[in-house]
């Protein structure tokens, strides 16, 4: 996994949680921009920034990421905020 990220400058993480989980949340998501999904013309902006997402279906994908970025980086994963 590490040689690939090296090689090619991304991962792909198949399965690392549900559609379901995937579906729910892509709609906070959409509802947090304030853009529709079916409709082009409410996409006005190249970036739309979006706060820090705590609730519990951000939390389980949130889980998987200090273990991706060990195997990226070869170091010890980062602690939460305010944990440290």
């Amino acid at each position: 996994m590490t040689e690939q990220f090296v090689e090619q400058g991304f991962l792909r993480l198949g399965r690392a949680f549900s559609r379901d989980l995937a579906k729910r949340a892509r709609e906070i998501l959409w509802k947090d921009t304030g853009c529709d999904p079916a409709d082009r013309s409410t996409w006005a902006k190249p970036v739309v920034w979006l706060g820090e997402h705590r609730s519990i279906d951000f939390t389980e994908v949130i889980i998987l990421l200090p273990e991706v970025n060990e195997v990226i980086s070869r170091k010890p994963p980062w602690t939460e905020r305010g944990m440290a």
